[in-house]
């Protein structure tokens, strides 16, 4: 096993949940042959499925909706977590969204960033971490870059957040050393 990889899933015990996210491809998605990968890749890493997110962007989904139902249907049996990433700038309808088996929503920076100056904003912005919620999935808003947006969606029950104001994009190797000013 490569000793960074595992460097970085022994320090991932100690983060959020103990997992760690990466993002899917829709190629990958489309692929009959991810599920085993993903599989196999966890037991090369000893890593247990809940350890993992997939984060999966709508229009992924959307280039062919029934095998990527198919594929996230396997990776949930496996224990995979499972993430729409930047919600609410694909093409899905709530009908499809209501069959996925995710977990979470990812709302995408591009609500988050001007909700200061566009009450629009806000108001999709509550309005997906309420329809998250009451689909019962966790809420994580991206491009937080200021304390009023932090201020808003806490008031709004966002679960998770990310962006700038939280931390910045670091190199692995300072958060495995321990820099507490890398990990948020």
């Amino acid at each position: 096993m490569n000793v960074a990889l595992r460097e970085w899933l022994d320090f991932c015990v100690h983060c959020r949940d103990g997992a760690i996210a990466v993002n899917l491809s829709a190629r990958l998605l489309q692929s009959a042959e991810i599920v085993d990968l993903v599989g196999r890749a966890l037991n090369i890493w000893g890593a247990e499925p809940g350890a993992l997110i997939l984060e999966v962007t709508e229009s992924a989904m959307m280039s062919d909706p029934e095998t990527a139902l198919g594929v996230l249907t396997r990776l949930h049996e496996m224990g995979v977590t499972l993430s729409i990433d930047d919600f609410g700038t694909g093409y899905s309808s709530l009908a499809y969204l209501q069959k996925l088996p995710v977990s979470e929503l990812k709302i995408d920076r591009s609500f988050v960033q001007h909700m200061a100056d566009r009450p629009q904003d806000r108001k999709i912005v509550r309005s997906i971490i309420d329809l998250a919620h009451n689909l019962d999935m966790r809420v994580v808003a991206e491009g937080i870059e200021d304390v009023e947006q932090l201020i808003f969606l806490r008031e709004a029950g966002c679960n998770d957040g990310q962006g700038y104001l939280l931390a910045r994009p670091v190199p692995w190797e300072q958060v495995i050393k321990g820099d507490a000013s890398a990990v948020s």
